[in-house]
């Protein structure tokens, strides 16, 4: 913690008490004598950005097979569930790409529907349905997985970017 503006002509202040805002700083109260003082204290070498922060995941997904032999069609239902634990609103709108993979590493992979993530406020998230997505004639989805990517075009500025791609678990 940075305890510079902590302390009284150099010595050290005792805290009696800490308390953590709703917009994540930390106060610090001392009593010294009659008088108390709060002092405001950051973490050293972190600096909150102000952005926002995308991140998400997938519910399990149920299958609905359409006719038989090889015309037959799968359909898969979910959702994709998106939050934003920034500390700011997002500025606009962005987009999910939603694929099937055979593995869960991106790649060749089909994409299965494109989904507009609305602008969602700092700490607050959105269920988004992935309804009746067809695969091609022919083609199952035992075995594989959906992969969600949030803000594949990186509209949405934010600090961590790592966190953007979801991976469902096995599909039936």
């Amino acid at each position: 913690m940075n305890l510079d503006k902590a302390t009284n002509n150099g010595a050290l202040q005792l805290f009696s008490a800490l308390k953590i805002t709703d917009a994540g700083k930390i106060l610090a109260l001392s009593s010294l004598g009659d008088e108390l003082r709060v002092f405001l204290l950051t973490p050293t070498g972190a600096t909150p950005t102000g952005n926002a922060e995308l991140s998400g995941t997938l519910t399990a997904f149920t299958k609905r097979v359409n006719g038989r032999g090889p015309r037959a069609t799968v359909s898969l239902t979910g959702s994709l569930s998106v939050a934003n634990t920034g500390a700011a609103k997002m500025k606009k709108a962005t987009k999910a790409s939603v694929s099937l993979s055979s593995d869960t590493v991106l790649g060749s992979d089909v994409l299965l529907k494109s989904v507009t993530i609305p602008v969602l406020k700092e700490g607050t998230s959105r269920s988004i349905a992935l309804n009746a997505m067809k695969l091609a004639a022919g083609v199952d989805s035992a075995g594989k997985f959906v992969i969600a990517v949030i803000d594949p075009g990186n509209l949405i500025q934010e600090d961590n970017e790592a966190n953007n791609t979801v991976i469902s678990g096995v599909l039936p």
